[in-house]
């Protein structure tokens, strides 16, 4: 949503989001990026953030998975 909408994410916004420790935000956020799922992307001017974006194999994962609700599959 937030891509389609222009924004970009940072790791602060994302733990905010999902109301998880910042810690534990960054600890998924590790596994999701050696999982090739996210990219980081350093702020052009400011060292303290990091944008995080989704990968094209994400997106298709997310897509293939939303089509199976749609088509009122089962998933799992």
């Amino acid at each position: 949503v937030a891509e389609q909408e222009g924004a970009r994410l940072t790791v602060s916004r994302l733990a905010q989001s999902s109301d998880a420790a910042l810690t534990t935000a960054i600890r998924w956020l590790d596994y999701l990026d050696q999982s090739g799922l996210i990219t980081r992307r350093d702020h052009p001017t400011d060292a303290r953030v990091v944008y995080i974006e989704l990968t094209v194999t994400a997106r298709q994962k997310l897509e293939a998975y939303f089509q199976i609700l749609l088509d009122g599959g089962c998933v799992g």
